[in-house]
């Protein structure tokens, strides 16, 4: 599974400490799984994000707004791996 997901997150401090923060999903993009040995194509695909207020609040410091793309792989792997030792000979001097 593969999956885009955008997200706004909004801190309000005060006296220098954050007192509360909110987490909202903007927008996400969700695709099915891929057969081994089948592909899939993103052509034209577009994630379409609301209207948002900037990050940078400028004279504010009581608000901090961040905006995070999280990427999500579902991934299994399969590595071949070879163990070999190697012959130790210790010198007499």
């Amino acid at each position: 599974m593969f999956r885009f997901h955008y997200q706004q997150t909004i801190q309000y401090t005060a006296r220098g400490k954050v007192v509360q923060t909110e987490r909202r999903e903007l927008a996400s993009m969700t695709r099915g799984r891929i057969k081994a040995g089948g592909k899939d194509e993103w052509i034209n695909e577009n994630l379409t994000v609301p209207p948002l207020p900037p990050t940078n609040l400028r004279g504010c410091h009581l608000i901090r707004i961040q905006y995070d793309l999280f990427v999500c792989l579902n991934l299994s792997l399969h590595l071949n791996v070879s163990v070999q030792s190697v012959e130790l000979v210790l010198m007499k001097s």
